[in-house]
């Protein structure tokens, strides 16, 4: 089918053995590509009850039908990778942009499987029909920029993906990153870089010459036209063009949905203070974007004064600013911004290290730390010393980094008293920057997300916060909403549409792309987006999960908060549950969670 190369490239690190394996044109319509892709593969290659971390344990990158074409289509050039996790033990999806998955589709291939494992350090490069298998041993070791650094001294390459310390060590918060000069983009979320540190594998690098053939060129030119206006003149495209994701704490911050201290407190007092407009004049010195990209809504920041004065950051993003500072006590930039630094030069998801030292310091406040309180700082909230301490003892498991390395479902285990019930994860996935007790959908959408709490896979808060369509305080509607979106989602995830710039990549462009390209007329997405949101939650209960997993923490079901919009307000066992039966009957599952047979062959996952 035009818009594909049709095949994927297999790569057993353990034999050093490569092969290419045909893309089904049955699959590429199925799925499409990027994570439904990936998620069909992985249902098919990977055994349920594998161990995150050993040989058998897959990953693969997936490119989609929007990758690397010529011309290039703004804000859809980013990859999905796919894999078990080691952080949650269960299905995971993450995509990032950068250079990458536009390289490796230009060098023939739809996707990348990794098998395997290396005895020793390797990198890959990847370049045409050319796959080579390089010495790492002189990388291992080295932070990520100091790893770009070395890999463009020694390849003439124009993008590459890699870990930092972290993933070497198996910490199970560790990152992939796709990196260029400052311009930090992370695979973040479930450990993936642990999955790479597991294979010994430090690096791929990529370069290509070939393009994908296209059905209608003048068409595709046409519509890249539009999209490209859309970035540039959409008020919503323009807002985080100008401000970044970060513009969203002010909003957030008013409805009492961006909170602190670990979910104590609604973060009420933030405006001219540590909002994006305050950021953006004080800190911000320079607009960067994924490869590509018209919109460009990222940005570099520059610690300004103190100890720490001169050093770059890249963003920090919306939810960076909350996990590293206001989550942790820090309302203020410097201590956020040089915690993002040390979370992106060691290789960690800036979310769940931050909730996870967050979760630390409330233990410590309560005492329950103290059979490990030798190996520790003092520790207090909102201080700067405290938490970067936390976050270099998390990326060299460093005493009691050892346990935080694992996050924090994995920490309240081995703290145990009542510490799971302000743990704040699903399925062992550290929450994202929306408090669901201001926004009752997000509660739904993270417990039955595929990869655990999880803001992408259903953003409700447009619905419920900004337009005010849904009562937020309510379970009226909330599973269809929650279903329409993880499909819609989905969709983006798939082609691959970057969720900001989809806001010029609205449905019916993604279906003309999608003509232009391929040249096959009929594209029903919902059922695509069913297909691949079934498909996931199928992998998932083969691995375990069911309605037993589908929840969320204590604190966030029974605990109000103390003020803000949603002060008193208590989401309960009832209404929470009311929203769980209502969407698996939506889903036809059963309701222990589970998807019905008959749901199966209807959506064609199996025979």
């Amino acid at each position: 089918m035009k818009g594909y190369m049709g095949k994927i490239l297999s790569i057993d690190l353990t034999n050093k053995a490569i092969k290419e394996i045909p893309l089904e044109e049955k699959l590429a319509k199925h799925y499409i590509g990027g994570r439904g892709l990936g998620a069909r593969l992985m249902l098919d290659n990977v055994p349920p009850n594998v161990d995150p971390l050993s040989p058998e344990n897959s990953i693969f990158c997936m490119l989609g039908p929007f990758t690397g074409t010529k011309p290039m289509i703004p804000v859809c050039q980013r990859y999905e990778f796919v894999s078990k996790s080691p952080l949650t033990g269960i299905y995971l999806c993450t995509n990032t942009g950068g250079r990458f998955g536009v390289e490796l589709k230009r060098s023939g291939y739809d996707g990348l499987m990794l098998t395997g494992a290396s005895e020793t350090p390797v990198y890959l490069a990847i370049q045409d029909d050319q796959i080579r298998f390089e010495d790492a041993s002189q990388l291992w070791g080295l932070k990520v920029s100091e790893t770009r650094k070395k890999l463009e001294e020694k390849e003439n390459f124009p993008s590459a993906v890699m870990i930092g310390p972290a993933g070497e060590k198996l910490v199970e918060v560790a990152s992939v990153f796709d990196v260029v000069a400052h311009n930090h983009r992370a695979a973040g979320r479930g450990g993936l870089g642990a999955v790479f540190g597991s294979k010994n594998l430090k690096a791929i690098v990529a370069k290509g010459s070939k393009t994908p053939e296209l059905h209608d060129e003048d068409k595709l030119k046409a519509l890249i036209k539009d999209v490209t206006r859309e970035t540039k003149e959409n008020p919503a495209a323009q807002n985080f063009h100008r401000l970044g994701t970060v513009q969203l704490i002010a909003s957030m911050s008013e409805n009492g949905v961006y909170t602190g201290k670990n979910g104590q407190i609604a973060q009420m007092d933030l405006i001219g203070k540590f909002d994006a407009e305050t950021w953006v004049a004080n800190y911000v010195t320079k607009n960067t974007g994924c490869y590509g990209c018209t919109l460009v809504c990222g940005k570099l920041s520059e610690i300004k004064e103190g100890k720490h004065k001169g050093k770059i950051a890249d963003g920090p993003e919306y939810e960076s600013f909350w996990s590293l500072g206001t989550n942790c006590g820090m309302n203020e930039f410097n201590g956020t911004l040089m915690a993002n630094i040390l979370c992106d030069e060691y290789g960690m998801d800036t979310i769940s290290a931050g909730v996870t030292a967050g979760f630390a310091l409330e233990c410590y406040e309560k005492g329950y730390l103290d059979h490990w309180k030798a190996e520790l700082p003092e520790l207090k909230w909102g201080d700067e010393e405290s938490i970067l301490k936390l976050i270099e003892m998390m990326a060299n498991r460093e005493g009691f980094g050892n346990v935080l390395a694992e996050g924090t479902r994995a920490c309240a285990e081995k703290v145990g008293q009542d510490s799971m019930n302000f743990a704040l994860q699903v399925k062992g996935l550290e929450f994202p920057a929306y408090d669901p007790r201001a926004v009752w959908g997000m509660a739904l959408g993270y417990a039955t997300s595929p990869r655990g709490a999880c803001h992408l896979k259903s953003w409700t808060i447009g619905a419920e916060v900004l337009t005010g369509e849904y009562d937020r305080f309510s379970t009226d509607g909330k599973a269809g909403l929650v279903i329409g979106l993880q499909h819609f989602r989905s969709i983006l995830d798939s082609c691959i549409v970057c969720v900001i710039g989809s806001r010029a990549v609205p449905e019916d462009m993604i279906i003309a792309l999608l003509k232009a390209i391929t040249g096959t007329e009929s594209w029903n997405l919902g059922e695509i987006g069913e297909r691949i949101c079934n498909t996931e939650r199928y992998i998932a209960t083969q691995q375990g999960v069911s309605r037993k997993d589908d929840k969320i923490p204590y604190r966030i079901l029974e605990e109000p908060l103390p003020n803000g919009p949603a002060a008193g307000k208590v989401i309960g066992k009832e209404n929470f549950n009311t929203m769980l039966s209502e969407y698996y009957d939506l889903r036809e599952w059963d309701q222990n969670g589970i998807p019905k047979q008959e749901t199966l062959r209807r959506l064609q996952i199996v025979d």
